[in-house]
Order: structure tokens, then sequence, then C-alpha cells
């Protein structure tokens, strides 16, 4: 049982490094500051909550050992920065 715990956290800290990693690549060359980013229960789609007053939605793909986000919507009718989302199962 301990070692099902501690294969259970380790994933967790994979899972934590892929969403920042992920989070660096989606800023990397847009220019948008992202406050906050919630996976999909298929861990295909990524929603980032942008300072710039939008939500994004990317579709993410792993090959190999890279991690791709193709970027499939964008919801820009916010008053505000987007502080947070989350998927609704």
């Amino acid at each position: 049982e301990e070692l099902q715990d501690q294969t259970k956290r380790r994933q967790a800290w994979t899972k934590l490094s892929e969403e920042r990693e992920l989070q660096k690549t989606l800023l990397r060359g847009r220019g948008a500051e992202i406050y906050d980013i919630s996976w999909s229960s298929t861990g295909e789609h990524l929603a980032a909550a942008c300072i710039s007053q939008c939500v994004q939605v990317w579709h993410i793909t792993r090959r190999g050992g890279n991690i791709l986000g193709r970027l499939i919507a964008q919801l820009d009718k916010h008053n505000h920065f987007v502080q947070g989302v989350v998927w609704d199962p």
C-alpha cells in the first residue's frame, strides 16, 4: 500500500510538472499572461485564463517527449482579466 501511495504522489508531481511546462510553452511567443489553467477530464484539452480578458482552449497532444498545444477557441467577451477556469464534467 505504501508503494501505491508513492506512485500516486509521483503521478501527481508529474502532472504538475507537465502543467508548468505546458504553461511555459503556451506563454512563449504568445504575449499573454496566463492566470490559471485547468485540464479537461480526458487530458486532451486545457483551458487557460488570461490576464488579457480572455479564455483560451487548447487541444493537447503528446508526441514522444514533447507536449504540443493547438489553440482551438478563444473566448473574448470578458470585461476584466479572467481569474480562474474549471471544466464541468
